[in-house]
């Protein structure tokens, strides 16, 4: 449940009119929420109050008064506002007092929201109504390929991503990727390369960089950690129209300082700010994450890929690519890979090359700069081991190969890597090799 859920029920669960499954998952919610708990307690005290005075209060000037002021907020009653109306009613007040009590309430409740101190809880609620976000996120203080990237990502009701796309626009060596997802399936365009490649992909959320989709979560985390002491947490409020709340995180330990920018009126984060501790207490930027638009439908341009014609397309939905694992170690299979890789080489066979390298077409294996190339025979085939670049799970082996070039037979070396195939925990591939 989340806050909007539960502050919905929360009139009906102080009147006991909840059943058993409802009152306890808004009781659970209260548990871990302060805010929907705060506020909870807030509508005991005021129903409270209300009920004391009910009969002082009906009377008809006061009542001009604080409906006059209702209205020229234009404000309209909640849900739960309407909900103790009714209640009230039941309980046997006038039918006078119930509508002065409703509209007081409504005043008091706008009074109270209008000055509120902003809570992270606010931002993590406010997410819950986005369907549309575009994001982009530079990282100069990351050493990796991806470092920067861009976002746009399309929610269903339940807050699930329904399509997203992601574009890189420079990978060391690679140039730029940029990656589709919807109904299962992602594709992943190389442009430099030249490569269009399709994979299953059931759980596209669970893999997405959660800085740049579900900044709900990151508040999340950030309250947690304030409530366990890892963190400090300093809020300042605007000081005139125009301005966004400013939130400023310091974590304990690490020298890490996060900097978020809030809009006071949509809650949404606009923007966040990420500085590590340098020497003599300096801050170094290490990323700068911007919301650039919140529920702003996309063009169906968005979901469409400009794909060169000569591209290679690969499917691996359709087809099956690499080779089985079975009983093997990762070490056996790796090697068992790179030999019938390069055996399919010998053989001309460039449709089982082209399978075990991540289902690259014949046609391109054949075209490639291999063309000069013929291969006569493995002369040794190395010990598979980790490369720090490639991260875990991969494995690459150096093999000597013998080949000859315009009739001249030489021994030379290759490296290929091996790795686990997309989303296919029992099979192996090759995932890297040059010339292809």
């Amino acid at each position: 449940m989340n806050c909007r859920g539960c502050r919905d029920m929360l009139v009906a669960y102080m009147e006991a009119s909840l059943d058993g499954a409802q009152a306890r998952e808004v009781s659970s919610h209260m548990e871990a929420c302060a805010w929907c708990a705060t506020e909870y307690r807030e509508l005991l005290q005021l129903q409270g109050r209300i009920e004391a005075d009910a009969l002082r209060i009906s009377q008809r000037d006061y009542a001009a008064t604080v409906m006059a002021r209702v209205i020229a907020s234009g404000a309209r009653p909640r849900k739960e506002n309407i909900r103790m109306f009714e209640l009230w009613k039941r309980i046997g007040l006038p039918a006078a007092a119930c509508l002065v009590i409703a509209v007081t309430v409504v005043a008091v409740i706008l009074d109270r929201s209008s000055k509120v101190a902003y809570a992270i809880e606010q931002s993590v609620e406010a997410f819950h109504s986005v369907q549309y976000m575009h994001v982009k996120q530079e990282r100069p203080g990351f050493d990796v390929p991806d470092k920067d990237r861009e976002m746009w990502a399309q929610f269903d009701q339940a807050g699930k991503v329904e399509r997203v796309r992601i574009h890189f626009p420079m990978i060391a060596g690679e140039g730029s990727k940029t990656v589709l997802w919807a109904d299962g399936k992602g594709t992943v365009y190389f442009e430099a390369k030249k490569i269009l490649v399709t994979v299953p992909e059931a759980d596209i959320q669970s893999k997405l960089p959660e800085e740049l989709l579900e900044v709900n979560l990151d508040m999340e985390r950030l309250k947690k950690a304030q409530d366990d002491g890892r963190a400090r947490v300093e809020i300042t409020e605007p000081s005139s129209a125009g301005e966004m709340i400013r939130v400023k995180v310091t974590y304990t330990g690490n020298g890490f300082v996060d900097e978020y920018r809030v809009d006071p009126v949509t809650k949404l984060v606009q923007d966040k700010t990420e500085f590590a501790a340098v020497k003599d207490g300096k801050l170094e930027l290490v990323s700068r994450t911007q919301f650039l638009e919140y529920n702003k439908p996309f063009t169906d341009e968005i979901w469409k890929l400009d794909v060169a014609a000569d591209a290679a397309k690969i499917d691996q939905t359709a087809i099956e690519i690499g080779l089985a694992k079975g009983t093997m170690t990762e070490e056996e299979v790796a090697a068992e890979v790179v030999k019938q890789f390069f055996e399919a080489l010998i053989a001309k066979d460039y449709k089982k090359a082209g399978l075990l390298y991540e289902g690259m077409p014949a046609e391109r294996v054949k075209a490639s700069s291999f063309g000069d190339i013929e291969f006569v025979r493995i002369v040794s085939i190395g010990k598979p081991f980790t490369e720090a670049q490639f991260g875990g799970g991969a494995l690459v082996i150096k093999c000597q190969i013998e080949v000859k070039v315009n009739g001249v037979t030489s021994t030379r070396e290759f490296s290929p890597g091996v790795r686990m195939v997309y989303n296919q925990k029992e099979r192996r591939g090759i995932f890297g090799f040059d010339g292809i």
